[in-house]
């Protein structure tokens, strides 16, 4: 359920002009100029995105191996998504059984902040962000 909540029209929409489309060229200047540390904007180093570039690494993976289109930019999200929800279920089942992990899953598919803009379905940092493990080694 969360694969087809995750894909579906992923595509559909603009590329939105905040993160989104930055994390984009970041990716992009990346592969073209072949330089894996540094995030540059627009053939100059980007002063105003300051991040680490592992998410631009993933979208630059995505964009070689798919092509430059936006399915290639949301992947990666899209996938961090479905696995947000795997983690989710698994780390509910320690405590309860299978059935109860599903109910508390299928009532994350409403949650815009998983399965809306700025997380799983637009190319913004969020989703990666989520499967951070530190997140969830603090729940005991």
């Amino acid at each position: 359920m969360a694969t087809i909540m995750a894909f579906t029209g992923i595509a559909k929409q603009p590329v939105n002009e905040w993160d989104e489309a930055r994390n984009g060229i970041n990716a992009i200047e990346l592969l073209k100029n072949q330089d894996f540390l540094n995030l540059y904007y627009v053939d100059e180093p980007d002063n105003w995105h300051i991040k680490p570039p592992f998410y631009s690494w993933l979208i630059a993976f995505s964009i070689n191996t798919i092509g430059y289109n936006t399915f290639a930019l949301r992947l990666p999200n899209a996938i961090a998504t479905i696995l947000i929800f795997f983690f989710i279920f698994k780390i509910v089942r320690l405590y309860k059984n299978d059935y109860y992990s599903f109910f508390i899953c299928a009532s994350l598919f409403g949650v815009k902040g998983i399965l809306g803009i700025h997380v799983g379905r637009t190319a913004d940092i969020d989703g990666v962000l989520t499967l951070n493990p530190h997140v969830y080694s603090s729940w005991g």
